[in-house]
């Protein structure tokens, strides 16, 4: 449908032209079905005016629906002003210069960080197209259950908003959607948007955990859609991130009996074996052939890399979410919104500690092990996961083991576009991905690179580095000029992707490259995951640039 002024002749003109055998050629390049028969209904002429507002004769509205719209009643006034207010977002993307400071309110403007090299894209564009792609990933659909045949959430009601995870497939994975909120969201300051996901994600807890993916409407999840030993910790740092903003107790308050029972539901023990071992506190796997964590690429029908046992990341976010609930009792008591603070999350949170550091220290290698207590023993290999043991706002690892687990890191797995998933001496390493869509699940995290994984290492570099977003205490000439260096290494780790931006899908990062030079690009062409951890890292080192700039200041 479309619709117009009344003197623009608007004409629909049926071709039912087929387009066959059409070529896509990033997913050739990536090993996927990439043929395809596109289809052409027709073309729709109309007359404009140059040089009109939005609210005469220069603009035509194209309706494209699956919804019966000829029970509608369509006001042109409405379509002028969902018009109005697309143009109006569009502008505030292209110029991202506010940065929202604790409590949600526009604090300051936020610095174009200065990059190191030269590049076609300039320094403020970077920043105008990063706000932008973001905003790709940001979709409004009716909640389900909702009567969506009433009418289209284009004309009233607020929409339901979701993250897909990339494109073209538009697929939403919950755990990529709570790493990616808080740079896709957060740092744009869609907080609204943030609020309802967490609202509507929570609605789908079942035995303590979140499904995989949320229901299209009116279908029911079932127990396999709920695969995933670590999805459900990420809620809670989605939500800690979210509470650092915004400083929204309300929706703890309405939360917490959610949390605190999904917490219950990990500790007595739910679907797939997923419980915490009574005799050190940490947490475990045992369901032979599934693939329960981030690295769940599966072959032939088998898991890749299953990681059965206790995954260093994951309870990495088991102390995170221990450490967050006593704080937020802590909150909720002073508010007077419950009625004791709860002593199991601090006695809990301690001995998981204490049994992390016993257990997962790999002294010969001088790092963490992947993996403990595992069908075949102890994993040595050395992936990207133990970063998150350093980077959460509360880290599980001890300090003394800061420095080499963030060496061995720098030397084996950071490149310029993010970083392998394996070691390139560790066997079964694959330093590229085939073309074969089978052979390519298998080298997925074996080695391949994620741009997502540059957050958790920044943030690790940050902190082993004393460097953090607040610069307390008395500083000095030195200590700055330190501070500066690190913050200068933190810009040049996001400078690649000043040029991916530029090639593939314009305006967009992808999802994985390969592990060994030149690093291609392969499998997803568009990652919410990637762009959101680059948006997350950009807004921290800008909040540093602007303390620092005050620090400096006041020598």
């Amino acid at each position: 449908m479309a619709v117009g002024h009344a003197e623009s002749e608007i004409t629909f003109i049926p071709t039912g032209v087929w387009y066959w055998h059409f070529l896509r050629r990033h997913d050739q390049a990536a090993g996927q079905p990439a043929i395809d028969d596109l289809y052409l209904p027709g073309v729709i002429r109309a007359k404009l005016w140059p040089g009109e507002d939005a609210s005469s004769s220069s603009t035509l509205t194209i309706i494209a629906t699956a919804e019966e719209l000829s029970t509608q009643m369509l006001s042109t006034g409405q379509l002028h002003l969902s018009y109005k207010r697309c143009v109006e977002r569009q502008r505030s993307l292209s110029q991202p210069r506010r940065y929202f400071g604790e409590g949600g309110e526009a604090a300051q403007p936020l610095p174009v960080l200065p990059f190191p090299t030269n590049s076609p894209l300039e320094d403020e564009e970077f920043l105008r197209l990063l706000f932008q792609a973001g905003d790709r990933f940001v979709i409004r659909r009716d909640a389900p259950g909702s009567a969506i045949n009433r009418a289209p959430t284009f004309y009233e009601g607020k929409p339901t908003p979701l993250l897909v995870s990339g494109y073209f497939k538009g697929g939403e994975n919950t755990r990529d959607a709570l790493i990616a909120l808080p740079g896709l969201l957060l740092v744009t300051g869609q907080h609204d948007e943030a609020t309802r996901i967490l609202r509507g994600l929570a609605r789908h807890f079942r035995q303590g955990l979140l499904p995989d993916r949320l229901p299209m409407s009116g279908e029911v999840l079932e127990e396999r859609d709920y695969g995933s030993v670590d999805t459900t910790l990420w809620y809670f740092y989605a939500l800690d991130a979210y509470l650092q903003v915004t400083r929204d107790y309300e929706l703890l308050d309405d939360l917490y009996p959610r949390l605190a029972d999904s917490i219950s539901w990990y500790r007595e023990g739910t679907y797939h074996s997923i419980a915490v071992d009574p005799e050190d506190g940490l947490l475990r796997t045992q369901q032979e052939g599934k693939a329960l964590t981030w690295m769940n690429a599966m072959s032939k029908g088998v898991p890749v890399t299953p990681r059965s046992g206790k995954a260093v990341e994951v309870n990495a976010l088991w102390y995170l979410a221990l450490s967050l609930m006593h704080e937020w009792s802590h909150i909720l008591y002073s508010r007077e919104q419950i009625n004791f603070i709860p002593t199991y999350y601090k006695e809990q949170s301690g001995r998981c500690k204490q049994s992390f550091n016993m257990r997962f220290w790999h002294d010969a290698g001088g790092h963490l092990y992947d993996v403990v207590d595992g069908p075949n023993g102890d994993d040595t290999s050395l992936r990207p996961n133990l970063l998150l043991a350093l980077s959460l706002r509360y880290p599980v690892l001890n300090e003394e083991h800061y420095r080499p687990v963030l060496d061995a890191v720098t030397q084996q797995l950071v490149t310029p576009y993010g970083l392998r998933t394996l070691a390139p001496n560790e066997m079964g390493y694959c330093g590229h991905l085939k073309e074969n869509a089978e052979e390519q699940q298998e080298g997925l995290h074996q080695g391949s690179v994620w741009p997502w994984l540059i957050g958790p290492y920044v943030e690790a570099l940050l902190r082993v580095e004393d460097i953090t977003p607040f610069l307390n205490g008395k500083q000095t000439s030195e200590t700055l000029r330190h501070q500066e260096s690190v913050w200068r290494k933190g810009i040049q780790l996001l400078d690649a992707f000043r040029t991916q931006l530029e090639e593939g899908v314009l305006g967009m990062v992808g999802g994985v490259f390969d592990g060994d030079a030149p690093h291609n690009a392969g499998y997803a062409v568009a990652s919410a995951l990637s762009v959101g951890e680059i948006l997350r890292v950009y807004n921290l080192l800008a909040r540093i640039s602007i303390r620092h700039l005050v620090s400096a200041i006041s020598i």
